[in-house]
């Protein structure tokens, strides 16, 4: 049987009008070799453990030869898309994807930010998830900022490596003029992107969070992104007015939070040291369902209460580790 090269893909995101809540999303697939090619959005995204049907905020889909004349393309099912390819080597696909719901579970889009849920935005070519793959991503207007845990390709501005799907899904995306500040713990260069407070106190949150990584590390003894990709992590945090939640990834996480409570008491840096303890248990230490993932379908499990159970007891022996608490509120 003969053999073919993966196909190389290169993902462009651009968002030129962020008030109407659009993404546009271009798909640049070359080295093509079969009659069509399927591409497919995941259904769910790690860490959330429901099926979403992302697949239903996608709109105008539409595909083209090298020389830009239209090829036939279908959608097959509720999460494919069928491209024929008429014997081109490459295809250029377009679509839009309504992003207006702000959850670290789902996409976002306005005249102030964008934050990018991958798997709610990019579809993946069938049968080709350990293909390495390019992000390029065209901010809108004068939005001067990217952040997110995908390295980063030197001497190209806001363009990213992709090393296989997996990393692509789980690399949540911050995009427009948000504060972002950076420090090293526990061997780690850590960035913290926030957005919805301009006016915070750096050094206070910098203190805080590296007592909390600190703390996670000495657990386990080592921190498992010394040694990942470009070894760093990234804090993704929302400040909002309302709503709260977080989603770990395997070097960075999202966080939400009410602007008006992150700096009382101790509920945030709780929510911190919840996503942070995630770094070891279910992105490393994982049921086994839950890796390699079925991006299409439900992934079952037994084991939430171990994945989300231990992580909320550790959450608290973190915070008592850390200096936040006393033993007596532990």
């Amino acid at each position: 049987m003969p053999t073919f090269a993966a196909p190389t893909i290169q993902y462009i995101l651009s968002m030129p009008a962020p008030h109407t809540h659009y993404f546009e999303v271009e798909m640049q697939i070359d080295d093509l070799s079969d009659a069509y090619v399927d591409l497919k959005m995941a259904v769910w995204t790690p860490g959330s453990y429901l099926v979403r049907e992302y697949a239903r905020h996608v709109e105008g889909f539409r595909a083209v030869d090298a020389n830009n004349q239209p090829v036939s393309a279908n959608k097959i099912n509720k999460n494919t898309w069928r491209v024929q390819t008429n014997g081109a080597k490459k295809v250029v696909v377009k679509y839009s994807v309504y992003a207006f719901e702000l959850t670290v579970r789902t996409s976002f889009l306005n005249a102030a930010h964008g934050y990018v849920n991958p798997a709610s935005v990019f579809m993946f070519v069938d049968k080709q998830t350990n293909t390495p793959a390019e992000l390029v991503i065209q901010p809108f207007g004068d939005w001067d900022r990217v952040s997110t845990g995908l390295p980063a390709v030197p001497g190209k501005p806001f363009t990213y490596n992709i090393p296989n799907l997996d990393i692509f899904i789980d690399s949540p995306i911050e995009i427009g003029k948000h504060k972002e500040f950076s420090f090293d713990a526990a061997g780690v260069k850590h960035r913290v992107a926030i957005f919805g407070v301009d006016d915070f106190d750096q050094a206070k949150i910098e203190r805080e969070f590296k007592a909390v990584i600190e703390a996670s590390t000495a657990i386990f003894g080592e921190n498992p992104c010394a040694n990942y990709l470009d070894k760093d992590y990234t804090f993704i945090v929302h400040l909002t007015a309302s709503g709260g939640g977080g989603l770990e990834h395997l070097n960075s996480t999202s966080l939400q939070y009410s602007r008006n409570l992150y700096q009382v008491g101790t509920d945030f840096l709780g929510l911190v040291a919840h996503e942070y303890f995630h770094l070891w248990n279910v992105k490393r230490l994982r049921p086994a369902p839950l890796g390699p993932f079925d991006y299409e379908n439900e992934n079952y499990t037994p084991l939430l209460w171990q994945a989300e159970g231990f992580t909320v007891y550790y959450e608290d022996v973190i915070l008592l580790r850390a200096g936040f608490i006393s033993p007596t509120e532990f």
